[in-house]
């Protein structure tokens, strides 16, 4: 999220900018924006191997827009994935130079998740130096996916740009995740947190 502020504060560039009047939104087709079509959710818990150690925890959700083909118009496009294709832009300038060149089909995909790590002796409340530190990671990202068919040499070539940007840490919001988990189910709670 801080990413997308921090890109709509950039000039808008001149290839990509949007106009975002109701008359050309109005002559986009549903085909033309970007509509999720369906995902992924991923549960990794060591309860399924009944070991609290290590790689504790991680859970995802992945979001994959539907295909869009042909020609890309930006000014069909939500704010976030205009803004996603600025910071592209900025990042890679020639990723966009052939707009104008028609990809078989394009399209978004989006990833929230968080991962956990703890040591084995969930009792302790000092630093474990000899064992896996506590660990949090909050994470989300963005990819674009270009496709297109090379009838000289029958190849299909896929152009990805991924970003994945996330937090470590308290921020991580790992302790909290986990105690909601703990409590649920009734487990004992992890003790040395403090020390992520």
């Amino acid at each position: 999220m801080l990413l997308f502020i921090l890109l709509s504060l950039l000039p808008p560039i001149s290839a990509l900018a949007a106009d975002e009047s109701k008359e050309n939104a109005a002559v986009c087709t549903a085909r033309e924006s970007i509509k999720f079509r369906g995902g992924t959710v991923r549960l990794e818990n060591d309860k399924f191997t009944d070991t609290d150690q290590n790689y504790t925890n991680g859970v995802s959700v992945t979001m994959v827009s539907h295909d869009i083909a042909g020609q890309l118009r930006p000014e069909c496009l939500s704010r976030p994935s205009r803004l996603y294709m600025q910071f592209v832009q900025m990042m890679n300038p020639g990723f966009w130079n052939d707009m104008n060149y028609s990809a078989d089909s394009q399209n978004v995909v989006f990833r929230f998740g968080q991962s956990m790590y703890t040591p084995e002796d969930f009792t302790r409340t000092d630093l474990i130096e000899d064992d896996r530190p506590y660990a949090g990671l909050l994470y989300t990202g963005l990819a674009w996916n270009r496709r297109k068919f090379s009838p000289e040499t029958n190849l299909d070539m896929l152009d990805t740009r991924e970003i994945t940007i996330g937090v470590i840490g308290p921020l991580s919001l790992a302790e909290q995740a986990q105690n909601l988990v703990h409590d649920a189910f009734d487990d004992e709670r992890f003790l040395g947190w403090d020390n992520q």
